[in-house]
This record gives C-alpha cells, structure tokens and sequence, in this order.
C-alpha cells in the first residue's frame, strides 16, 4: 500500500514539473523594415516576452548570403513574467558596392537549453547589380588567338564579352577605354583612347614596354565595372635557336649515329 502512495507522489511530482516545463514559453517579436538601400544602416527592433520569471542566453544577428556577418554578440537578460524586454540591433552600413540580396533578422536563443529556438525575419538590401566582364586581347580578328605579348606596329584587337550574375550575355553596354604606359612611379601615362565603337576594336601601339589596358564599362541599372588588362609591346619576334645534339657530337657517320648517341649518354652518366 505504502508502495502505490509512494509511487503516486513520484508520479504527481514529475507531472508537475513536465507541466512547467511545457508551460514555459518564450515569445520574440521582429520588427525590421521591408527593405533598406545605400547609405542606410541595417537594423531590428526584437521583443522578448516569457511567461515566467527566468534567466535567457541570446544571439542577435543580420545573415545575408553575400555579405559576411559581424562578430557573434551573445547577450544574458533576467526576463520577468509577462514583460516584454526591448531592444534594437544594429549591424552594417548598406554601399553601392554590396550586392541586391535578401537578407534575415535573427534571433537565437541558446539558453536555457530546452529553450534553444530561432525567431526570423527577411529583408531586402536594394542596390544596383553587377555584371562580368571579361577582356581578351588577341593577334587576329576573331581573336582565336589571345595573348598578352605584341610586336611593335601591329594591330591588337580586342574582344569584350559582358555578361550577368546568370552567365547570360549581358546586351547594350557602354564601353570606354585607354592604354596606359606603366612606370615605375605610381603615376601613369596615357598613350591613347580605345573606342568601341565599332564590333571589332583594335589598336596599334608604337610605344615599346609594358602597358595596361584600362576598362570602364557601365549600363543603366547596373554597378560601373572597371578592368585592367595588363600586356606589352617588343621591338620584334624573338628568334627561337633549335639546338641540336650534334653540336656536341660528330654526327656525320650516319650508320653509327645511334651508337654515337648512345655512346655519348654513356660517357656523360659514367
């Protein structure tokens, strides 16, 4: 008898702490606006709310996929019993340079333990997109043959391909650009205007040494691109020598050459 009371307390006891356990609830509420665009910071307003008196571990945080987070800030709060605690995250400073991307208000509770949820809410980051842009520099029209070395006096034709974050050809580009001599100094001398305004633009340089092609592309609606293509320019093509072994041995009695060469090996490894 005394054995069915016991286990009746026991019983009662650990319903009643599977009830607390159930019953203790945490509530956070994100405020943050729909979007946010260049030279305006990212930020939320949350709002903690329990049921119960209690102690909470905490981690706020902005997550975009191409833009890195801060540093983790975990935060402790002595929540009261049905009132809310208050308070507003700050993070970075929206420029032209980051990415259009959606992005998420966070917060994570990792304390207490049977707790352990996340709260999220999305937001937009608006600013221009930008797109590729790859510069081939070649010795023939159809610019089968790129290169970054030229011979003085002949034509260097340049082939642009632009395309989107897709891959997809991007149409109806402004494309501007200059060759510049490099120096030794951090100061440049421009040699010359590229226009493009015809399919297959080329240059001609008459100015031996190493040079850089400077690239600015834009498109409305679309971030500026700026590329730099560096090549050079020699006097002429170097001569390539075919060294041959017989300059080193006598190889004019054919029907031995082979034993020749042979013999030759021999003597050079013993």
């Amino acid at each position: 008898m005394k054995k069915l009371v016991y286990l009746t307390i026991i019983t009662l006891v650990i319903s009643l702490i599977m009830i607390n356990i159930v019953n203790a609830n945490v509530d956070i509420n994100i405020d943050v606006k729909p979007s946010f665009k260049v030279n305006e910071k990212t930020s939320f307003t949350y709002t903690i709310t329990s049921d119960k008196d209690e102690e909470i571990t905490y981690t706020p945080i902005t997550a975009c996929p191409n833009y890195p987070h801060a540093l983790l800030r975990e935060k402790t709060i002595n929540l009261q019993e049905n009132t809310p605690y208050t308070d507003t995250y700050y993070d970075f400073m929206v420029t032209e340079e980051i990415e259009p991307q959606t992005c998420a208000a966070i917060v994570k509770i990792t304390n207490p333990l049977e707790e352990q949820q996340e709260f999220s809410k999305e937001f937009k980051i608006i600013t221009k997109p930008s797109f590729k842009v790859k510069v081939l520099l070649c010795k023939d029209s159809e610019c089968n043959n790129p290169a970054k070395v030229f011979v003085k006096g002949k034509p260097i034709y340049i082939k642009i391909i632009t395309t989107d974050a897709d891959g997809k050809e991007l149409q109806n580009v402004q494309i501007q650009g200059s060759i510049q001599l490099q120096q030794k100094q951090k100061t440049s001398q421009v040699l010359q205007q590229v226009l493009f305004g015809n399919k297959k633009p080329q240059i001609l340089s008459e100015k031996i040494g190493s040079q850089n092609l400077e690239i600015t592309a834009s498109k409305e609606g679309y971030k500026t691109i700026k590329e730099t293509v560096p090549f050079a320019i020699i006097e002429k093509e170097a001569a390539i020598k075919t060294a041959s072994i017989c300059d080193e041995i006598d190889c004019e009695i054919k029907p031995n050459f082979l034993e020749q060469i042979k013999s030759f090996f021999r003597d050079l490894l013993f």
